[in-house]
């Protein structure tokens, strides 16, 4: 009787410890589905799924001997067949049921969010407890520049980040409350002036956006309409271009181009401007790359409908140049269709981009640009120049070692007798756009970075 419980109990507790290895990944994984992806759910769901496996295979691979047969043992499976099954069932569908969970992790993850909420923390003076109606006034602008955009939440956390806490308080928050950008900051006042201090902490890692996430305005009073309208245009132009690029990130085109437009009408960003033209003329390039010249027209069309109502003035040299980069495009999409219209803009983005070279001769955006015009005249050492310029100005510049391999190939076909050398050069091009490509996805689709591998392997062969 004691031996026949002694098994019962040897056999059972297998069963607990896969039992609570069950629960325990089980636990840590709906947490992660949660969002809650910190140290303790990582820590849970890894623990639980090493304990589920290895207690399933405890009980599929245990053997007992029953006895002897010439000095050899006899043995046989520990557990029932029922149990070895359930076992070998556990040992087969928990890797496949982890790996499609986190794939669905990852779908979530990559997927628009439903509302981006933006949390804004309590703004509060340095070194004094004289108070003014700052964070008041700014939830309340943010929601009147956002009341158009159901999808965009303005949440008060009703607390405050300190300057000591910064950046780390305001992501744990974030974190907390599902954000995807926690305004915070402070103020002080002088005599004659209150500096104010707003940080953005973006919580979702942006490939495209590259501004500074600090703003500070200095106004003489902070109860004057002047702070209300300075500092709300600044945190307005910001916040409404980093909804536009977020929603761009996942792919998510329409709403990112509303929201792009909206900071343009309503903030007159030129930030905004910026980045919805380079947008549109990313998007043709890459549609002209797959030969669909129709949907590539469509967006330059797009795009010169911007630059020609757009009311800014003393633009920078930045917007300038991207005025002269869709010029050139359309002169390359008209190429077929209409080639006197195509020249037009052709010689369009050439003013531009010597008018910028005039005064800024290492202008990385303008040398690369001239070296297409160069190049789309057929003056091919000239262009490769350019774009060599290009790189030296902005080693990390993807397009021109793109841009300078292509003219590379040009002079492969014109100067036969120094194919080999042009060859090695194409080569060398092509890999470096690959290198920097690789490094940031947002540059080429992958479609395009396959293209350029298999062209690499192509010229490597002919230049064995």
């Amino acid at each position: 009787m004691n031996k026949r419980l002694g098994n019962f109990l040897k056999t059972i507790q297998n069963w607990i410890v896969a039992s609570i290895g069950l629960v325990g990944s089980v636990v840590g994984f709906v947490q992660l589905l949660q969002g809650n992806t910190g140290l303790v759910s990582i820590i849970l769901l890894a623990v639980g799924i090493a304990v589920l496996l290895l207690s399933c295979a405890y009980i599929y691979f245990k053997q007992v001997t029953i006895g002897q047969e010439l000095d050899i043992p006899i043995q046989r499976p520990a557990y029932s067949k029922k149990s070895r099954r359930i076992a070998l069932a556990g040992l087969f569908l928990v890797p496949i049921l982890v790996t499609l969970g986190f794939g669905v992790k990852q779908y979530r993850l990559n997927r628009p969010a439903d509302k981006i909420i933006v949390l804004v923390a309590n703004f509060k003076r340095l070194h004094s407890e004289e108070y003014y109606a700052v964070t008041e006034i700014l939830i309340e602008h943010l929601r009147k520049v956002t009341k158009k955009q159901d999808d965009v939440v303005i949440k008060p956390l009703n607390e405050t980040i300190s300057v000591q806490e910064g950046s780390d308080l305001a992501r744990i928050k974030g974190r907390e409350h599902k954000a995807s950008i926690v305004v915070w900051g402070w103020y002080t006042k002088t005599a004659k002036k209150a500096p104010i201090t707003v940080h953005f902490e973006i919580l979702q890692g942006l490939h495209h956006l590259s501004l500074q996430q600090e703003q500070q305005s200095v106004v003489e009073e902070l109860e004057s309409l002047e702070f209300q309208d300075q500092l709300s245009r600044q945190i307005s132009d910001f916040l409404m271009l980093a909804v536009g690029i977020i929603r761009y990130e996942p792919k998510d085109f329409s709403q990112a181009e509303n929201y792009l437009k909206a900071a343009i009408e309503e903030t007159n960003s030129i930030p905004a401007l910026n980045f919805l033209l380079h947008l549109y003329q990313i998007t043709a390039m890459n549609h002209l790359q797959n030969e669909d010249r129709e949907t590539a027209r469509s967006f330059l069309e797009k795009a010169k409908r911007l630059i020609d109502n757009s009311s800014f003035e003393n633009l920078n040299s930045r917007t300038v140049t991207l005025i002269g980069y869709v010029y050139k495009s359309l002169g390359q999409v008209y190429t077929d269709s209409d080639p006197s219209l195509s020249e037009r803009y052709w010689k369009e983005a050439e003013n531009i981009f010597e008018e910028i070279l005039a005064s800024e001769p290492n202008n990385s955006g303008a040398l690369n640009g001239m070296g297409n015009v160069l190049h789309h005249q057929k003056r091919f050492q000239e262009a490769l120049e350019m774009h060599e310029r290009a790189l030296k100005a902005d080693p990390n510049y993807a397009y021109a070692a793109h841009d300078a391999a292509i003219v590379c190939e040009a002079l492969m076909r014109q100067d036969l007798s120094k194919q080999k050398m042009w060859r090695v050069k194409a080569i060398e091009f092509w890999q470096r756009a690959v290198e920097l490509g690789e490094d940031n996805p947002s540059l080429f689709p992958p479609k395009h970075l396959s293209r350029i591998r298999t062209r690499i392997a192509y010229l490597s062969g002919e230049n064995s």
